[in-house]
């Protein structure tokens, strides 16, 4: 009870910012505080300021960065970082592409999905990176239910006509032990494959991967593979949330009497929060 209390006020304290759009710091405190309240209730033998103090200290150093980085432009930059500007005043930033490993081809589809086709006419692009989205409310817009739409909206037969390209996934936060981070979605066919397991980035504080997809729609989520299990979690990364609509097939099947196999005789789709 005490613990609870605790970590009740510390989060009161620190904003409800906390709570909504967390910063690498404070995810990184967040994570840290919840394993260090939870020994002294694992384990009856722990003291509990054993518990308590590494949860008191780790609260002051989150107070000390959230102050540092909101009076100092210098530090915000080196903790959380800055998003990169490819656009100014519809002439293209070549530095800002090559560092951020963006090309022309991408530049220009992101635009025409904004249905943009003149690239003088835009004063300013800006690519943000990905962040963990597990402390963050609940939004959705319309889904594909995990899949994929393989779309050029200036060409005849998108099948045939749409260009590959290359295509830099970037998630921000820090690296999490004992388990590795993959790309999902009905384009990697929910496999944890080498081709789909980011790789994490010390320079930037990033999970990385590169790949080839065909221009078009595509949904897909981050999710945490622990070291030998075969059942990712998204709570880490993308959160769990009790409103988000899933979509199941049901298949029904019959055996005659006396043959050896079994016949689909119907098939439906359900989803959930419908």
């Amino acid at each position: 009870i005490i613990i609870f209390i605790t970590l009740l006020l510390f989060m009161r304290v620190l904003g409800k910012r906390q709570l909504g759009e967390v910063e690498l710091s404070e995810l990184v405190v967040s994570v840290l505080i919840a394993n260090l309240a939870g020994l002294p209730l694992q384990d009856i033998g722990i003291p509990l300021l054993n518990g308590l103090i590494p949860v008191i200290i780790l609260f002051c150093c989150e107070l000390l960065i959230s102050t540092l980085t909101m009076k100092s432009v210098r530090m915000r930059t080196l903790l959380c970082g800055r998003p990169s500007l490819l656009v100014e005043n519809g002439v293209i930033r070549q530095k800002e592409m090559a560092r951020s490993r963006f090309t022309i081809d991408e530049l220009t589809e992101e635009l025409r999905n904004q249905s943009i086709m003149d690239i003088s006419t835009v004063k300013y692009a800006v690519l943000e990176t990905d962040e963990p989205r597990a402390f963050e409310s609940y939004s959705v817009d319309r889904t594909q239910y995990g899949r994929f739409t393989i779309r050029e909206s200036n060409s005849y037969d998108s099948n045939t006509q749409a260009d590959y390209m290359i295509t830099h996934f970037s998630l921000a936060m820090p690296r999490l032990a004992d388990g590795d981070v993959y790309v999902d979605g009905e384009f990697t066919q929910h496999r944890f494959a080498n081709s789909n397991r980011m790789h994490y980035n010390v320079d930037t504080q990033c999970y990385e991967l590169d790949l080839p997809l065909k221009q078009g729609a595509y949904n897909y989520q981050y999710l945490w593979l622990p070291n030998g299990m075969n059942v990712a979690q998204t709570a880490k990364i993308e959160g769990d949330h009790y409103q988000t609509v899933n979509e199941y097939m049901i298949r029904a099947y019959y055996r005659v009497p006396g043959e050896r196999y079994d016949r689909l005789i119907g098939y439906g789709l359900i989803y959930s929060g419908h």
